[in-house]
This record gives structure tokens, C-alpha cells and sequence, in this order.
């Protein structure tokens, strides 16, 4: 499975002309490019207790803003638990330009949801990806859930090791990839 993650994470056996971008762009892109708040986000994760991981926690919120950056949604969602895990994720989303919403009744609208996959129901994840441009970014995953999600039509998965990320894209079928995010 490593080396498949390894594969695709550089862009290898990725068929969908927006998976190859989001893997080369978003996902493998090296430091610095373009991404101007990257600098800020590392600098504010000195600032974190020492007991964090913090060279983890700033590679997820950079690839968050990354993201943020190239495939912009109208709102943002980010759950307690998700905020208290990593707290860079509200600068590197606000400093995106996204704004947040508080809840799912916005379901017309694109919106950008960041939770840890102990905090939601099968129910909240098929509501937050209902919207078309919809983007969710669960942190340590349940096992076997992008297997679930393989049965909604439109999404673009990318499973990581703990993490899922899935993009809802009009007139698309749905891909699961395996690669390395956050």
C-alpha cells in the first residue's frame, strides 16, 4: 500500500486531468510556491506547545490552505475537536479569504468542512459533500470509509494514511486515490 501512496502522490496512475493538478499543485507541490501565507503559517506554529507534533500540524495546514487556494469554496466548517487538534487550521483558512459558516443549512453553498472523523456520522459526511464544489477534510478517518464513499457518485477521494479528503465535482465519476495528505 506505501508504494501505491507513494505512486500516486506524485502523480502516477492519477487519470482525472483535476486529480492530476490537485496532486501536482496541492498535494506534492514544494515549499514556497505561490502559496504566500505558507511562510506565516510556519512561523505561527513555533508558537505551539512543544507536546504537538508541530511539523505535522503545519504540513496539514499548509496543504489546507493549498487547497483552500486552488479549488475555493463559499464557506468553511471547522469542528471543535479539529480546531483543538491542530490550531493553525483557522489561520490557514482565513487567511485563504474563506468565511465560516456555522452549520450545514447553507446546503446550496460549497462549503469547506474540517472534523476529526470521531465527531461525525455517516449522515453529517454525506450532508457536508452534498453540495456540488463541496470539500471535506477528515482528520484520523474511520478505516474503511472511502471504501463507503465510493458508492456517491462525483467524488474525487484521496485516503491518506489516517486523513480523507473528498471534493464533490459536477459530471465527474468517482475516484478514490491513495496518497500521502496531512
Amino acid at each position: 500500500m506505501w508504494l501505491k501512496r507513494w505512486r500516486n502522490s506524485h502523480g502516477f496512475g492519477v487519470h482525472s486531468p483535476f486529480g492530476f493538478q490537485l496532486t501536482q499543485l496541492v498535494v506534492s507541490l514544494k515549499r514556497g510556491y505561490a502559496y504566500y501565507a505558507e511562510e506565516e503559517i510556519a512561523n505561527n506554529a513555533t508558537e505551539l506547545p512543544r507536546r504537538l507534533n508541530r511539523r505535522k500540524l503545519c504540513r496539514m495546514a499548509i496543504l489546507i490552505h493549498r487547497l483552500l487556494n486552488f479549488y475555493p469554496p463559499q464557506g468553511a466548517i471547522l469542528s471543535t475537536g479539529a480546531q483543538e487538534f491542530n490550531p493553525l487550521l483557522k489561520y490557514s483558512i482565513t487567511s485563504a479569504g474563506i468565511p465560516f459558516v456555522k452549520d450545514y443549512n447553507h446546503l446550496n453553498l460549497p462549503l469547506f468542512t474540517v472534523a476529526l472523523g470521531s465527531e461525525m456520522e455517516w449522515n453529517q459526511i454525506q450532508k457536508s459533500i452534498s453540495a456540488v464544489g463541496s470539500i471535506l477534510f477528515l482528520i484520523n478517518a474511520p478505516a474503511g470509509l472511502a471504501e463507503q464513499l465510493r458508492d456517491i457518485p462525483n467524488l474525487l477521494i484521496i485516503s491518506g494514511e489516517k486523513n480523507l479528503l473528498v471534493i464533490h465535482r459536477p459530471q465527474m465519476q468517482t475516484l478514490l486515490y491513495h496518497m500521502y495528505i496531512g
